[in-house]
């Protein structure tokens, strides 16, 4: 049996690429499921999607904030590209 999950104030949330070149990540709720769909988007044609389990999602957001909690000592470089001791200490 599922765990009761209240439903978030939107249930969709979309992200246009830093490139700037019409792709897009999308995430979605579904609670009928208790996961999220994480989609890639190229203009209006998914090109991928992954499921995400609502347990495993606490995860994905601990490592996000982990990256932004660190990118004010070290932040990208001009062309935006990751610079060493950023994201988990990836070299």
């Amino acid at each position: 049996m599922m765990a009761a999950v209240a439903e978030p104030p939107q249930r969709r949330v979309v992200v246009p690429d830093a490139r700037g070149n019409g792709h897009h990540l999308q995430v979605t709720w579904h609670a009928e499921c208790d996961q999220f769909v994480v989609s890639l988007w190229r203009e209006d044609t998914c090109v991928a999607s992954a499921r995400l389990r609502a347990v495993d999602a606490g995860d994905v957001a601990a490592f996000l904030q982990a990256a932004l909690d660190g990118r004010v000592d070290d932040p990208p470089d001009a062309g935006g590209r990751v610079r060493r001791g950023q994201l988990g200490g990836r070299k």
